[in-house]
């Protein structure tokens, strides 16, 4: 009996090392071949803990066996615990009900699935797949025209919508009005990611008022892109007000690479050029089923599947808990833009301001504020991070209306409830409904 309980012994001593033992070599295969060796800092503190661990599972063999026991007891005790605890927390997070039952197509899958319903099918490809194409003669500002357009996922299912005449994401007949109440222009939040009509921010934004949006976001579109649509769409239609979107994690970043195309530095340059976008809809129409053509390959190599094993091991949620019940976030970069970056922003917002003024409309600046505020914690000051202060200063120095979601969301008790599961990513139905709502509260606040 003796014999075979050490021979237990054994198995579970050789299984704790070998589980050890991978776990160095999943660490390793991320740290120097899916990173390149450029995120050591990172993955240290793991190689601190693993290898530790490994070579103290190895040693157990050599000591003796009611040592061996109480040591192995306390540390299955431990590991099965925090797995048990993980598991929990992984079902209570949604994370099942998101990867075992909500649609995990990658977009090349759903590409192929509904091309079969309508040969009129595209992946959403958006003016930003043009920014480093310096040598095209026409810059495209929408999508494609009348297309069943796949935008992306993160609510467990694709969004997914028609295009209008002009390639944005509207009701088709909105076009036939001259004049609207809200124009809303920005990114991937007013283009209506990861959410189905009527909870797209413009859509819930003309429900709660009752009033008319025209909506000429786009997912990718900077500060710039956005001043360059707006050119275009004054010289078409009229607008009220001017609901300007800015995105703090990437916006400034978005600019920096606008700046640089020469077709979109004449936006900036030229207070009279323009390309006619919407008598030149079969340009873009053309443009962008080719460019869209050239990008199927990478689609369909990639795969975007929602992999849970190494964060179940690396118990992932584990840890985020014990660092909320310690009151303690985890760190993540900041990043601080140069002066020139911030004068290219100020001058390009004055050019928005101005815009609006020539054409009777009102400009509203909402500042919205990136995931990682509430899930992780800044190195750097609350009002440092990504420019906060600056860019806030800038617009209440041009006089321009600032409706600031961020203030909204910090004073939040639960603001990661207004994003997916949780996790990364843009707002769910409920995040833009709070958005919408705060945005008509400013509004209807200043008028």
């Amino acid at each position: 009996m003796e014999k075979k309980f050490s021979k237990i012994l054994n198995y579970l001593n050789l299984l704790i090392t070998i589980f050890f033992g991978l776990a160095i070599l999943y660490l390793i295969y991320r740290s120097e071949f899916h990173n390149n060796g450029e995120k050591i800092y990172y993955y240290l503190k793991y190689y601190l803990i693993l290898i530790p661990l490994f070579f103290f599972s190895i040693s157990l063999f050599f000591i003796s066996q009611n040592k061996r026991e109480k040591i192995l007891f306390i540390t299955c005790s431990a590991i099965f615990s925090f797995y048990l605890f993980e598991f929990f927390l992984i079902i209570n997070s949604g994370y099942l009900k998101k990867h075992f039952f909500f649609d995990d197509r990658t977009r090349y899958e759903i590409y192929i699935d509904e091309k079969k319903i309508n040969q009129d099918t595209i992946v959403s490809t958006n003016p930003i797949f043009f920014k480093f194409d310096y040598n095209i003669n026409y810059y495209p500002l929408s999508g494609i025209s009348k297309f069943n357009t796949i935008n992306c996922n993160e609510n467990g299912y694709y969004a997914k919508y028609m295009s209008d005449r002009y390639g944005y994401n509207n009701k088709d007949k909105l076009w036939d009005l001259d004049e609207y109440s809200f124009v809303l222009t920005g990114d991937s939040y007013a283009h209506g990611a990861c959410v189905n009509y009527p909870n797209a921010l413009s859509d819930v934004i003309s429900s709660l008022s009752k009033k008319n949006i025209i909506n000429l976001g786009l997912s990718g579109n900077g500060p710039l892109l956005q001043y360059a649509v707006l050119k275009e769409f004054f010289n078409y239609k009229k607008a009220k007000n001017i609901i300007f979107l800015y995105y703090e994690d990437n916006d400034l970043s978005e600019l920096q690479e606008e700046i640089k195309h020469p077709i979109l530095k004449k936006y900036f340059d030229d207070e009279n050029f323009f390309q006619n976008i919407f008598k030149n809809q079969h340009k873009t129409n053309t443009i962008i089923k080719v460019k869209f053509n050239d990008t199927l390959n990478v689609l369909k190599k990639n795969k975007e599947d929602g992999f849970m094993i190494p964060s179940f091991f690396k118990l992932q949620n584990t840890r985020k808990f014990l660092l909320k019940i310690s009151g303690d976030k985890e760190n993540f970069e900041s990043i601080v833009y140069d002066k020139e970056t911030l004068s290219i922003f100020n001058e390009n917002i004055e050019k928005v301001l101005l815009l609006t003024q020539k054409n009777n409309s009102n400009l509203y600046f909402v500042y919205i504020p990136g995931f990682n505020r509430f899930a992780k914690k800044s190195l750097l000051d609350d009002f440092d991070h990504l420019n906060y202060k600056e860019i806030i200063n800038i617009i209440e120095n041009n006089n321009i209306e600032l409706i600031d979601f961020y203030a909204k969301m910090k004073g939040l008790e639960d603001p990661l409830s207004f994003y997916p599961f949780r996790g990364f990513g843009h707002f769910n139905e409920k995040g833009y409904k709070l958005l919408a709502e705060y945005i008509l509260n400013k509004i209807s606040e200043n008028n």
